[in-house]
């Protein structure tokens, strides 16, 4: 059967694709070169169309040209991220109409610059090229309308790039969703298009077919061509991004069509929340296209559009996720027909095909995914099989998976072929989980053999992910953590950070990653053995979620941030599988940027996933500022507040300013004990105590103490132990109210409210009738149970006491900001409290003159009679030029707008010079 023959009935069409199998029954690829690094550039493609034209590879010509069009429209349409520069003006509060002004006058000038005589036309390229996609698009409808037009054109086009400016040469593909991430297919959009001709009969009306870039611009030819096949006479093509300046001609499209009264057809991705198409129609209104006349055409995950976008009163065609065409892919016949050809030449019969029971999925917005029973009958008899089959993608994009898997061989399950854009593959079954059957350090060296395997069989010849400016990548992901720091100069920053984070990430030998290295995903590769063997290997390299990288340490620190017990032995059996051992700045910066997807991901971890960014940060301190200094065993005692004072919140989680630390430093080279106390939980002090020179710490308000060595002691007595007990069961009964179980000897108890923390309320508190062995500590974020009795004093008097000081006051000095601190304030000889909390102070209480940590920092130099850093004893530790920058870029926090904008001012020279 043709392409075009499959088309022949909108709601029973037959499958396409590329698939065909070789003698060994896996696909032959067609252009690896294209499904291996799918960060195809334009050179690339424009090169690659004559060729896949005349093979008659409609359907991946089609998704080349189509990239072709998206990177030339961007390119002409958003000269130099120009939205982006929009976007930045905005956060720092330029006025909107001066941004969109200075930014549409910016792209406007560029526009003519372009077009001066004897440069190359983009223009006219754009709409060779829009010709070419939709053309193909027609031929992927109906093969019958294959033409040696096509193949004439697709060189000329080919010959035309090639004087085209380096800039646009350069420029890489956006990967559509549609057809990558998720299994939208050609017959979704001919089923999408068959239910707006219904709704909207009339076939003389003009329609636009308007797609939403990325994947509009692959959407909106299928759609036109469509909507040709179905009769409508006057069918123009559009592509908006929502956030770009809308281009001249395009908005003339579409005031036109308004004018005659006709149809904007919205072509885009299953919408998540909708944001993007609410833009779109915001843009139409605003050109003058009016609600009425605006029709959204959109496959959907869910059963009905996100309520936002439902609000917005626009006419709708859908197709909910159970008559997506791809189901039909996954009947047992059809997985039975393609197994028998698959297995054909190898002497496998297939006798029966049965579709079992996989382990369930949180994620919606995902493949299609199934698991077989197959009974079989071979050369050594009849047997059974389990075959996991798995959507993997449209054309070429698909065989990515196929090209990875081949290339890793042994390390991954037995890969029988993709057919169709379903991956079909050996099912490794639960039992055999790594992380269940082997020890630490086995799992280290499976998961750091697989990545230095990586990188060696995927090497590839440039570090894509440097090209790509306001993209997903994970050097900016680290950029935009690390100017956080920067406050409301954030956005300032931000390019300075860049250049920090690109100098600090540089990747020798780049490869194509993984991208999915978490716990689960690593099984033993067959039974009684202990090597290792690797599924989700080809999905979140190129996924929507945009994290581009092709540094192989990337991976390994994906796998440290799933199994932290991993991790120094990661780093070790990688160095000694590659050579070279990994810095720690870019150890530090790929866990921040994974723990923050992670963040993103799951937010039903935020809080442990916090936890984890602290602790990243605070080795990395321990293994830089604090490598040359040990806590001292004598001396005087010195107690301090954790959050607001010696940490700040400000890059998202708990976070010790560099600032901060040289202060630390410098009190523990002087002699001093340091005591950490704090409202945090018994585990956030202990990894502090081992990261940070302290004598110890009393963690949750002075309910257990921590020695130096992280050894706990609970202060509280047996019987009111055994009453938070009591307490914490009576709360986890409560509805909406959750228990943070990092807690040991308190209890930390919160609610969420549009996705915010909160405190319990006051009638949930009242309600609980707290014994008299309980106190409740009220916080905006949580509400805190300790053992009545306990306080910080009491904590900070038992901590004293197992250090060897027993006296009525115990401390030199000490500093905190809130009520929960004064007992303990008035343990010390010397107290402070920052400015910010100047309201608390009393009696000989001193006003460190800053606040935050830059009051802690003002009272540490009081204390010592001199600047930190200023003395033999304190002077900075020797540092490395990458942990320099990396530090000066995370210095601003906690200091004020003075000291903020000294430490952004020292970023940017500091990344000028680079």
């Amino acid at each position: 059967m043709g392409i075009g023959e499959a088309f022949a009935d909108p709601l029973a069409l037959a499958p396409i694709g590329n698939a065909r199998s070789d003698r060994n029954g896996a696909l032959t690829l067609r252009g690896d070169e294209l499904a291996l690094d799918l960060l195809n550039d334009f050179e690339t493609l424009a090169g690659a169309l004559p060729a896949l034209v005349a093979t008659g590879s409609w359907l991946d010509a089609f998704l080349v040209a189509a990239g072709i069009q998206q990177i030339v429209e961007d390119h002409e349409h958003d000269p130099y991220s120009l939205s982006l520069v929009r976007k930045r003006m905005r956060r720092l509060r330029i006025a909107g109409t001066a941004a969109g002004i200075a930014t549409t006058m910016a792209g406007r000038a560029i526009a003519i610059t372009r077009r001066r005589p004897g440069a190359f036309d983009v223009s006219d390229f754009e709409l060779e090229s829009a010709a070419l996609a939709v053309r193909l698009a027609e031929v992927v409808v109906d093969a019958g309308a294959a033409g040696d037009d096509l193949q004439r054109d697709a060189l000329a086009l080919a010959a035309a790039a090639r004087h085209a400016p380096k800039s646009l040469r350069r420029a890489i593909v956006r990967i559509p969703s549609c057809f990558r991430s998720f299994d939208v297919r050609p017959e979704d959009i001919a089923t999408l298009v068959h239910d707006f001709a219904s709704q909207f009969p009339d076939r003389r009306r003009p329609i636009a077919a308007l797609g939403v870039r990325t994947s509009g611009n692959y959407l909106a030819p299928l759609a036109a061509a469509f909507l040709a096949r179905e009769g409508f006479s006057d069918v123009r093509t559009v592509t908006l991004r929502p956030g770009q300046l809308v281009p001249g001609r395009a908005e003339a499209t579409l005031r036109q069509i308004a004018h005659e009264r006709g149809l904007v057809a919205v072509f885009d991705d299953p919408p998540n929340t909708g944001g993007s198409l609410r833009e779109i129609a915001a843009e139409l209104r605003r050109i003058g296209v009016a609600e009425r006349s605006v029709v959204v055409c959109v496959p959907l995950f869910e059963d009905r559009l996100p309520e936002a976008l439902a609000l917005a009163r626009l006419s709708a065609v859908t197709l909910p996720w159970p008559r997506w065409s791809i189901h039909d892919r996954f009947e047992s016949e059809a997985v039975r027909a393609t197994l028998a050809r698959l297995w054909g030449d190898r002497g496998v019969a297939v006798i029966a095909v049965r579709r079992d029971d996989a382990p369930a999925s949180k994620q919606q917005r995902r493949h299609a995914r199934a698991l077989y029973r197959v009974a079989v009958r071979g050369r050594d008899g009849d047997g059974e099989r389990l075959v996991y089959a798995k959507g993997a993608g449209l054309g070429y994009f698909g065989e990515h998976a196929l090209a990875v898997a081949r290339r890793l061989r042994d390390r991954v399950p037995e890969s029988y072929g993709i057919a169709d854009g379903v991956l079909f593959r050996e099912w490794l079954p639960p039992e055999r989980l790594a992380a269940n059957r082997l020890t630490t350090d086995e799992l280290a060296r499976g998961v750091a053999q697989y990545v230095a395997a990586r990188g060696r069989v995927l090497a590839v010849a440039e570090d894509k992910a440097e090209r790509l400016f306001g993209r997903g990548t994970a050097w900016r992901r680290g950029a935009e953590q690390l100017a956080r720091a920067h406050g409301v100069a954030a956005p300032l920053a931000l390019p300075a950070a860049a250049r920090v984070v690109k100098r600090l990430l540089r990747v020798e030998r780049p490869c194509i990653v993984d991208g999915t290295m978490d716990a689960t995903r690593w099984f033993l590769s067959a039974p009684g053995r202990r090597d290792l063997a690797k599924v989700t290997v080809d999905h979140r390299a190129f996924a929507s979620r945009e994290l581009y990288c092709y540094d192989p340490v990337f991976d390994l620190a994906g796998a440290a941030a799933s199994l932290p017990e991993c991790a120094d032995a990661l780093r070790r059996e990688y160095a000694h599988q590659d050579g070279a051992a990994v810095g720690e700045e870019r150890w530090l910066l790929y866990s921040l940027v994974h723990l923050g997807a992670t963040m993103r991901d799951r937010p039903d971890s935020l809080q442990q996933t916090r936890r984890q960014m602290s602790a990243a940060l605070e080795r990395y301190l321990a293994r830089t500022i604090f490598a040359d200094t040990k806590a001292p065993t004598s001396g005087p005692i010195c107690a301090i507040d954790v959050d607001g004072v010696l940490e700040t919140g400000e890059l998202g989680f708990a976070a010790l300013p560099p600032p901060g630390a040289f202060a630390l430093r410098a009190l523990a080279r002087h002699g001093y004990r340091i005591v950490i106390v704090t409202g945090r939980s018994l585990e956030e002090v202990r990894t502090r105590c081992a990261s940070y020179p302290l004598a110890g710490g009393v963690a949750e308000y002075g309910a257990v103490i921590v020695d130096g060595q992280g050894a706990a002691t609970s202060i509280a007595s047996f019987e009111a132990q055994r009453a938070m007990q009591d307490l914490r069961d009576q709360i986890a009964t409560l509805p909406e109210v959750r228990l943070d179980p990092a807690y040991a000897a308190g209890i930390r108890a919160y609610r969420l409210a549009d996705g915010r923390r909160l405190g319990l309320a006051d009638d949930t508190i009242m309600a609980l009738g707290l014994p008299s062995a309980a106190a409740a500590i009220r916080g905006r974020s949580q509400t805190d149970f300790v053992p009545a009795g306990v306080d910080k004093a009491s904590g900070v008097r038992a901590c004293a006491a197992a250090l060897g000081v027993d006296a009525d006051q115990p401390l030199a000095f000490a500093i905190g900001d809130s009520a929960s601190d004064l007992p303990m304030l008035h343990l010390a000889k010397h107290a402070y409290v920052p400015l910010n909390a100047r309201s608390l102070a009393s009696g000989r209480m001193r006003i460190a003159p800053a606040r935050y940590v830059a009051g802690f920092i003002r009272a540490v130099e009081t204390e010592l009679g001199h600047r930190v850093g200023s003395c033999e004893h304190c002077a900075p530790p020797v540092l490395s030029d990458d942990a320099r920058l990396l530090l000066g870029a995370l210095a601003p926090q906690g200091l004020d707008r003075v000291g903020k904008m000294r430490a952004t001012i020292a970023l940017l020279i500091a990344a000028a010079r680079l």
